[in-house]
């Protein structure tokens, strides 16, 4: 994991098949305010090792990310979360370890077994059929800005223009996800479950031009499971903010951290993202 940066404790959660790396456009500016933890999530590339036939579900990954932060010396934290990290979030907040909770585009919001979730299965085969064509030197081709602008089209809304060391990371941790197909078999069989009660501030920003959980259809659960969360449109964004817009992402994630450490309760917007309301 990586950990950096002084001031109150952060923890960054990647999504599904990614790693820790995804969220270095953020850290220079996280880490003047935050001492950051950045783990990789159980069964993930360079996270913990998952073990053949042992439970490949949120909560045993969010049991691996409590005893991350408990190896740091770390109570509670500010916990940002994106995709699957932004479920991982929420329920970290649940189990009352969470200073504050910045949920981007959270996977977990929509009705498990319709459309939504059959539609995310073929997607997620889809993409592992492709990484394991290209095999161990397929990341590579994300040094080319054509390649890029192809296989990251569904993760950012400008994806020839990432980095390219950074697309290579990308790449290579999804086709090094041990956890991949037996999480993917179950999030699709059993789906996402309840959340406990969140007494933390939380802010659930979402992508209008998000492409693998656009809403509404995706985001649905989430007004009756965190029924006092702030929702925050970000405008010609997609699914992974920050990879689109650096700057936005960092101050949506340092205000509201600002306001909880100064004792602030943020106030409840005075509307929501069309079509979730």
């Amino acid at each position: 994991m990586h950990r950096a940066g002084s001031g109150s404790p952060m923890v960054l959660i990647h999504g599904f098949s990614a790693s820790w790396g995804i969220w270095r456009p953020l850290l220079p500016a996280l880490e003047q305010e935050h001492e950051v933890l950045v783990p990789n999530l159980l069964g993930h590339h360079g996270g913990p090792e998952y073990l053949a036939g042992s439970p490949a579900t949120p909560e045993a990954m969010a049991d691996a990310l409590e005893r991350d932060m408990d190896s740091a010396g770390l109570e509670r934290a500010h916990i940002v979360g994106n995709s699957l990290g932004g479920w991982l979030a929420l329920e970290l907040a649940a189990r009352g370890r969470a200073l504050s909770v910045t949920a981007l585009s959270p996977a977990g919001g929509w009705t498990h077994g319709g459309r939504e979730t059959k539609r995310l299965a073929r997607l997620f085969r889809q993409s592992y059929k492709m990484h394991k064509l290209l095999g161990p030197g397929g990341a590579q081709l994300m040094r080319r800005r054509r390649f890029r602008a192809f296989a990251l089209r569904d993760v950012a809304v400008h994806p020839a223009d990432l980095p390219p060391a950074l697309a290579v990371e990308m790449a290579e941790a999804a086709a090094a996800c041990p956890i991949y197909l037996p999480s993917l078999e179950y999030l699709t069989s059993t789906g996402f479950g309840e959340l406990g009660e969140i007494d933390v501030p939380v802010q659930i920003a979402w992508g209008t031009k998000d492409r693998i959980l656009p809403w509404p259809g995706y985001a649905e659960r989430f007004h009756r499971l965190v029924p006092a969360a702030q929702w925050i449109p970000l405008d010609g964004l997609g699914h992974c903010p920050m990879l689109d817009d650096v700057a936005l992402t960092n101050k949506l994630i340092l205000e509201l951290s600002q306001r909880v450490d100064l004792g602030e309760r943020p106030q409840q917007p005075a509307s929501v993202p069309a079509g979730v309301e």
